[in-house]
């Protein structure tokens, strides 16, 4: 066994292999509850952009799973935007939580405004998918930053170390596998919990098995897609139709006659 190629029919592969050998999928906010089952905890930081993480959602819900969708509200995508808040219900309508990666670059430095601006930004989070914010996670934890939030009673966050005791973390940044610990859950020495990160944006095309190549070929035109769109069907028919413009031409036209 190897581990997944980064596709969307390997993560299927993935999750059916999880299923067969018992592992029971849940959401992050379910870390708080004791169990003896073996469980892994499915979380996906939308880092990049959130055009077609559906797809990766729609696999979980044919298979009656719920995972947690960790989605900033201070990177380049605009969660408030009419195409974005969609694919943020759509994601809701398919059983999923939505939870908020905060990035502590755009917060305060005193420590009770910084708390204020988390709970500002949940309930805006929660405004815009109908669904109360029940998990938080900190963007970019491998800089080190200290994490002024990792134990709040008010919100499960994936790092607190409350819950971590016997607790596999599994990640997939830069569409790489830092270790090859995923396969020890289809072993004898399995791990009873597992958190199993993942990008949904690294796993949409499985053309490119070349990090740096799927950045440029596929993430780039990605990110770009909802500003191309919008200036493609928009922005081109509002210059070729607004009364301002045709009062110009005509203006300039009679101008030069």
């Amino acid at each position: 066994m190897s581990l997944p190629k980064f596709s969307l029919d390997e993560y299927a592969s993935l999750l059916d292999r999880l299923l067969t050998v018992g592992y029971v999928p849940r959401p992050i906010s379910r870390l708080r509850d004791g169990s003896g089952e073996r469980t892994v905890y499915l979380r996906h930081d939308i880092d990049l952009h959130l055009y077609e993480v559906e797809r990766m959602a729609l696999i979980e819900a044919k298979r009656s799973i719920s995972a947690t969708y960790y989605v900033l509200l201070t990177q380049h995508y605009n969660p408030m935007s009419v195409f974005n808040r969609g694919i943020l219900r759509r994601l809701v309508d398919l059983g999923h939580e939505i939870g908020l990666h905060y990035d502590l670059t755009s917060y305060p430095q005193d420590s009770m405004a910084a708390r204020r601006h988390l709970d500002w930004e949940a309930g805006l989070l929660a405004s815009l998918t109908g669904q109360r914010i029940y998990t938080i996670s900190m963007h970019q934890p491998y800089l080190g930053t200290p994490d002024p939030f990792r134990q709040l009673d008010q919100y499960v966050h994936p790092h607190d170390e409350r819950f971590q005791q016997d607790l596999l973390y599994v990640s997939d940044s830069c569409r790489a596998w830092r270790d090859e610990k995923l396969l020890s859950c289809f072993s004898a020495q399995a791990a009873r919990r597992v958190q199993l990160l993942t990008h949904p944006e690294l796993w949409l095309d499985p053309g490119h098995p070349d990090r740096l190549d799927y950045l440029n070929q596929v993430v780039a035109p990605n990110v770009l897609y909802e500003s191309q769109s919008y200036l493609d069907a928009e922005v081109h028919r509002i210059w070729s139709t607004h009364p301002g413009a045709h009062l110009h031409d005509e203006r300039e036209a009679n101008a030069r006659s």
